[in-house]
């Protein structure tokens, strides 16, 4: 038996789900593209994209136990923000996103623990999406995306 057989005997064991109510808005609003990862602490952290018309935005909230943290807006600016991705990277836990600004296209960062500055981790003329992210147990994250060029979709990282 493999620990992946291990972890499902575990999960079977269990018998029952988990259903938190990770957003409060109850009035329609598409909240779609979740994401999950757990940190050192073993605490999860749950990101999605809140859509709203020409106010989109990330939001991520942690999960201790039964116990919700607070909701935040992890996206600078309401706008264009949408595939969010998360990643924990040691003490540090990561969401990566894409995003318009100044009618550019980005693929942004930032570290959620602290809810530190967001980074632009790439920006192009052209249409990027796509993102993904992922961290090397060394504390170092690593990001890929694709580009929209000549036509034709590109990776890039």
């Amino acid at each position: 038996m493999n620990a992946l057989d291990e972890e499902s005997k575990t999960m079977e064991q269990l018998g029952h789900r988990v259903q938190v109510r990770l957003s409060d808005h109850r009035q329609g609003h598409l909240d779609k593209d979740p994401g999950i990862v757990v940190d050192g602490d073993g605490r999860y952290w749950v990101v999605w994209h809140g859509y709203r018309p020409k106010a989109d935005r990330v939001l991520v909230r942690s999960l201790k136990g039964s116990r919700r943290g607070p909701l935040l807006t992890v996206s600078e600016q309401d706008g264009v923000n949408f595939q969010p991705r998360i990643v924990s990277s040691g003490d540090e836990v990561w969401v990566v996103w894409v995003g318009r600004r100044g009618g550019r296209w980005c693929v942004l960062g930032r570290s959620v623990r602290e809810m530190g500055k967001v980074v632009r981790l790439a920006e192009s003329d052209a249409n990027l999406a796509f993102s993904d992210v992922t961290s090397d147990g060394m504390g170092r994250v690593w990001v890929a995306w694709t580009e929209l060029v000549e036509g034709q979709r590109r990776g890039f990282g």
